[in-house]
């Protein structure tokens, strides 16, 4: 009996942690999201992958915040986005 609940504990995890992944944001969801117009939603994703330390979504970020696209045109906030991302590989 052990056993099993242990094996069924395992399955649980690896289920969960499975569909955590697949519910993920990523950078192809922001990208979708600001084509159709939801720049909020593009913001929310690439800020969170941003902080992550994804380096795209960090230049991202640094263009949003140099254009003002989806939120207040800021260029100290934008170079320091691109700061972040080219030691990251942008």
């Amino acid at each position: 009996m052990r056993l099993s609940s242990g094996f069924g504990l395992l399955l649980a995890f690896g289920v969960c942690a499975a569909l955590n992944a697949w519910a993920a944001p990523t950078l192809e969801d922001g990208y979708d999201a600001f084509e159709r117009g939801d720049v909020d939603t593009a913001v929310a994703i690439w800020s969170e992958l941003a902080a992550g330390g994804n380096a795209t979504a960090q230049l991202n970020m640094g263009q949003l915040y140099r254009l003002g696209k989806g939120v207040e045109q800021n260029y100290e906030e934008a170079v320091k986005w691109y700061l972040r991302a080219a030691p990251n590989g942008s």
